[in-house]
Order: C-alpha cells, then structure tokens, then sequence
C-alpha cells in the first residue's frame, strides 16, 4: 500500500456504503443524477464524526461521462472549480493515467486512481433573522475515472465449470480495499446488462434506479433489475464471494 493509500485507509472508521445507479434503460440521467446525490452527500455531516462526508465517485460506463464532467476539459479555466484534466490535445485520456480499467486488469492499487476535485459555489438560503442570504458552499468529492475500453475487462463463464463466471469478484475486490475511508461511495453505470454490470453489481450494497415516467421502457426496465439484483445475490453466494450482502434497491 502506497502512502496515499495509507493515508486515506488510517482516516476510515466505518465502512462506506456503496450505492450504484443504474437502469438499462438509456436517456434517464443516471449519471446526473450520480453527480447531483454524490454533491449533496458530500456537503452534508457524518453525523458519527461530524464532519462532512467523504464521497467517492467511480465511473464504471465506458460511455466515461462522469468522468469527462469531472476531470474533462469543461469548467478547465473555471476559477470555481479545482480538478486535474486527464485528457491530452487528442482528446483521449493521457496514457499515464490510471483509470478503472487499469485497476482491474493490472491488479493495480485503486488509490492510486484516485483523483480529487472540488467545487465552489454560492447557494441561495434564508432564515428569519438574516431573511434571504447567500452562503457560499465548497464540495470536494473523489474520483476513480474510467475508459472507453472498460468493456474489454474479460468476466467470462469458464468452459470446464459454468456454474462458475470468472473474475465476477474483482470489483468487490477493489471495493473491499477502498470502502473504510469513505462513508459513500457512489458508482455511475452504463445502460446495459452482460457480466461486467453483474461484476460491478456484485460490489454494492444498494441501487438507485432512475426512471422517466414518459418512457414505459425505463420503468420496465426498473421491474426487470429487481429480478436481476436477487439473481446476482444468488450468484455471488455461489462463487464463494465473502461477506456478500443482498443488493437492494434503495429508490427510484
């Protein structure tokens, strides 16, 4: 373990909870909605230690649009906002970059992926002695990247035993090394379902489905992932993945 990595572990205390965002249905602002309730959660107080909570967000769509929103060229020259860019002239992420991708194929230290961003803003607020007043708030949240060739991680079933789909735990693997130095960690999902989301379904504790009223196909979509959350919880109990909690989703 790196000193970063040390560092960050000496200051945990509880185990944080995992929550991932997903439905496969596409267009229901998944990733918004990750950003937005990662904000709101890093800008409120642990209420064991008081201070604010520590939030880390890992992008794991290969689309990478929290990752682009985070550590992308927007906002660069924003006086407001403090973030490293990732990407080169060309547009892609620089090849010293370590992202998702690099951690679980590498069997890298997820640490060292580890980017912190932070945010300043003024929010709108009142009470009745001061009336209308504007206070300005600062969120600091970290983030794990990831990269359009995500999908190129092999979660395989295995010839000789298909009851059992290789490296289905890598995720819970990275998780476990990572979940007691931050009280949330939140992860932004692609609009699909093959091995990989069930690998990444394997390390959360609850999901938040985001669905549109208008679109009858994310609703479907959200009654399709409560049969797959029990599925994957079966799953993860037969492939032996230790201290494995049922996934349960959390809201929609």
């Amino acid at each position: 373990m790196n000193q970063k990595s040390q560092k960050l572990a000496d200051g945990g205390i509880m185990a944080a909870t995992v929550i991932g965002i997903y439905n496969m249905k596409g267009g229901v602002s998944k990733t918004t909605s990750t950003i937005n309730i990662a904000a709101e959660l890093a800008l409120t107080k642990n209420k064991h230690t008081n201070e604010k909570n520590r939030v880390l967000i890992i992008d794991a769509d290969s689309q990478c649009t929290a990752t682009k929103f985070f550590l992308g060229y927007e906002d660069y020259d924003n006086p407001y906002v403090s973030k490293t860019c990732i990407y080169g002239p060309n547009k892609e992420i620089r090849d010293d970059v370590i992202t998702l991708y690099d951690v679980l194929k590498d069997n890298i230290d997820p640490y060292q992926a580890i980017r912190t961003c932070e945010f300043y803003s003024k929010r709108r607020m009142s009470d009745k002695k001061r009336g209308i007043f504007f206070q300005k708030i600062d969120i600091r949240v970290d983030v794990i990247p990831c990269h359009d060739e995500i999908y190129d991680f092999p979660v395989y079933r295995d010839e000789k035993n298909n009851n059992i789909v290789k490296n289905i735990n890598a995720f819970v693997k990275i998780i476990d090394l990572i979940r007691r130095s931050y009280d949330y960690i939140m992860v932004d999902f692609s609009p699909s379902y093959n091995y990989y989301t069930q690998m990444i379904l394997n390390g959360l504790d609850y999901v938040i489905a985001p669905v549109s009223i208008d679109q009858s196909s994310s609703l479907e979509g959200y009654m399709e992932l409560i049969k797959k959350c029990e599925r994957e919880a079966k799953k993860a109990k037969d492939n032996n993945i230790e201290q494995k909690k049922t996934v349960n989703i959390l809201g929609a």
